[in-house]
């Protein structure tokens, strides 16, 4: 992606987009950046899954956890998989708290991921 401010990071694989979140904070305007990567990458491959890789998100407030939520519904019910990987402890303890974990698919890696397509 040439956009400068981008946050995502994108490689294609054969049944699905690994997106790779290259920011720390996933704040108001970070997310905002995300939601727009997200659907750039998504609509340039309309049939393919997603691996989001959140290794590096450390901070991820409501706003940010809403639009995993969302990206995960939309994409189910076109039939294609969400699947978010390298969830940081604070991360997965957010992830469980909320129980977002029961709704959400999460795996160690993006490997694990992209075995669950």
């Amino acid at each position: 992606m040439a956009n400068a401010s981008t946050v995502l990071s994108v490689e294609r694989h054969e049944q699905a987009i690994v997106g790779t979140v290259i920011c720390r904070n996933l704040d108001l305007e970070s997310t905002a950046q995300l939601q727009h990567d997200l659907a750039t990458a998504l609509a340039a491959a309309p049939t393919h899954s997603l691996v989001l890789d959140l290794s590096a998100v450390e901070f991820a407030p409501s706003l940010a956890l809403g639009l995993l939520v969302k990206t995960h519904k939309e994409l189910t019910q076109a039939g294609r998989k969400c699947v978010l990987v390298g969830l940081q402890p604070l991360l997965q303890e957010v992830m469980k708290i909320t129980a977002l974990a029961n709704y959400l698919q999460i795996c160690g890696t993006t490997a694990e991921g992209l075995k669950h397509m």
